[in-house]
């Protein structure tokens, strides 16, 4: 990977954990529906648009990055709130990738989810019809969880995955 690259990527890692979330989440409790979604807000859209442009460029394909103009929630202080923006990754082979090039370079709290998140993507992306195990719906909860709360949440999944076969070095 050049230096440029290496750059590039570091760049939307930093925004990614600055501005952005990862996770797993339920589409449909009934069958078991989880599945991996990566989401950036900001209310610049160029610099969206500039991340964008990036994972397109390494891979990640481009209808798979969608961009586009974030639901605001609103204020009852008064205030108006600035136009938001955000880019969605929820395919999971385009989570699976963008994930594997962003987890190298982040250092943050959210790596440890963004690991988890990878794990499970790159597992349920292996097969047609995936069906959940009981290590990943512990590892649903414990993702969960850790979303909301970086301390001894974040601690147990990454006592969790170190647990799993291979542990983290499987998912990178």
């Amino acid at each position: 990977m050049q230096r440029n690259d290496r750059e590039a990527l570091g760049w939307v890692a930093g925004f990614l954990e600055g501005e952005g979330s990862v996770g797993l989440y339920v589409r449909n409790r009934a069958w078991n529906d989880v599945y991996g979604m990566v989401t950036v807000y900001n209310t610049d859209l160029n610099m969206l648009a500039h991340a964008q442009r990036i994972l397109i460029e390494h891979g990640v394909p481009a209808t798979s990055v969608r961009l586009g103009e974030a639901k605001m929630s609103k204020r009852g202080d008064g205030y108006k709130r600035r136009r938001a923006y955000r880019i969605v990754l929820s395919d999971k082979y385009a989570v699976a990738l963008a994930l594997r090039l962003l987890v190298p370079h982040m250092r943050g709290a959210k790596r440890t989810i963004a690991t988890a998140v990878l794990s499970f993507t790159q597992r349920q992306s292996s097969v047609i019809r995936y069906r959940m195990t009981e290590n990943d719906r512990r590892l649903r909860e414990l993702v969960h969880a850790a979303q909301g709360n970086f301390g001894e949440a974040l601690s147990a999944l990454a006592q969790f995955l170190a647990t799993l076969e291979g542990g983290l070095g499987d998912a990178l």
